[in-house]
């Protein structure tokens, strides 16, 4: 639990540190629960392993319109091995909080799962 924390406060700082000079960012953090909605095959990386695109459908945030691609917003490339490690499937459900921009010029949103995905 200390390592999402710690992970969650590192990218609330990295964030503002490109922060306008008429002060901090300020944010508007929610709980979230987002399902695995479909998982399918992507490409091949350089390596030659297969890799997936695992699209979740989060229930709060700015996130929340629309499927987003769960390799692009962690930014990595979730192979065979990640779907595994990760026991990613159809409808698992992962929790956490997304902090949305109230005010400043931070990047947003920041997405801080529970869950520790590898």
């Amino acid at each position: 639990m200390k390592k999402i924390y710690l992970a969650f406060f590192s990218a609330f700082l990295l964030s503002c540190s490109n922060a306008d000079v008429n002060g901090p960012c300020d944010w508007h953090v929610r709980k979230f629960s987002a399902t695995v909605t479909g998982i399918s095959f992507d490409k091949l990386n350089t390596q030659g392993d297969s890799l997936f695109s695992v699209k979740l459908m989060f229930d709060a945030g700015s996130v929340s319109e629309k499927e987003q691609d769960l390799g692009k917003l962690r930014n990595f490339e979730i192979t065979r091995e990640k779907l595994s490690q990760n026991k990613l499937r159809v409808n698992a459900t992962y929790t956490g909080k997304i902090s949305d921009l109230k005010s400043g010029d931070c990047e947003t949103p920041i997405i801080a799962f529970d869950q520790r995905l590898r």
